[in-house]
């Protein structure tokens, strides 16, 4: 079996090891240690050869450099996972083009998401999509969920990774972006509300087509969101009796948003 180093969306981290972890975003700078090195080259070569795609590599595999790994500087093979329209034989192609050996590559896109249809929270809990009104053309739109409690009992919300997923849809209500979950991500929430309070999570999605190259072109979109995995753990209030609550998965209803030039 491959032994593989991964570069993802953790957080910066020294390439060392059988495993590195790297975020996916712009090239690495090069590493004294030979293998490191061209572990590098390799990494920056890859994001070369995406740049006109639509596509995100969240995660990159490549071979284990170290003295049980055999690798050909000159045709390295690499494995991706990530959202994105363009197809695989599309990244195959440009890979191949860039002189990668794509014989054991394994290419994963994220397609759109598909959410059940919009749902309520569980008692006492009430939530909504913030519009977010208008956001300019090629930016980040900040997706606010905003959350109520309706009971006087200390109430604490919380889920296991990701809380948000999220989708836009075009004018013709085909899926345009979406945040596209892969192996690695962002920590959970842990919240707790006051009584009769509320509280916001957040989430950032990138308003283009998984390229900066190709940013959503200015015009009408609806936003769709989708929170995973809520629990909710309700304290003992004088004679009301604590409950804990599961709730897998709830999508909001959608709002509408502009994007402008």
């Amino acid at each position: 079996m491959r032994r593989l180093h991964l570069l993802s969306l953790c957080s910066l981290g020294l390439l060392l090891g059988a495993c590195t972890l790297q975020k996916v975003s712009e090239p690495i700078d090069s590493n004294p240690n030979p293998n490191q090195r061209q572990l590098a080259q390799t990494y920056n070569k890859t994001l070369a050869a995406l740049k006109s795609l639509r596509f995100r590599p969240d995660l990159v595999g490549m071979p284990c450099l170290n003295v049980a790994a055999t690798c050909d500087p000159e045709h390295p093979d690499v494995s991706l996972f990530g959202p994105g329209l363009a197809t695989q034989g599309e990244i195959l192609t440009a890979l191949r083009a860039a002189g990668f050996d794509t014989a054991t590559s394994e290419i994963h896109v994220i397609g759109p998401p598909t959410f059940p249809p919009a749902g309520a929270l569980p008692w006492p809990l009430s939530g909504a999509v913030v519009p977010p009104g208008s956001v300019q053309s090629g930016s980040r739109l900040t997706v606010q969920v905003r959350l109520w409690k309706l009971t006087l009992q200390r109430l604490t919300v919380f889920s296991g990774s990701a809380t948000i997923d999220g989708l836009v849809l075009d004018s013709q209500g085909q899926p345009a972006t979406w945040l596209g979950r892969s192996f690695f991500t962002k920590q959970g929430l842990v919240s707790t509300l006051p009584a009769l309070g509320s509280a916001s999570i957040y989430e950032s999605l990138p308003l283009t087509q998984f390229n900066p190259a190709f940013p959503l072109a200015p015009g009408h979109y609806t936003l769709r969101v989708h929170l995973h995995q809520l629990h909710l753990h309700l304290d003992p209030l004088l004679w009301i009796p604590g409950e804990s609550k599961h709730r897998g998965d709830v999508t909001l209803s959608d709002v509408p948003f502009e994007i402008v030039p």
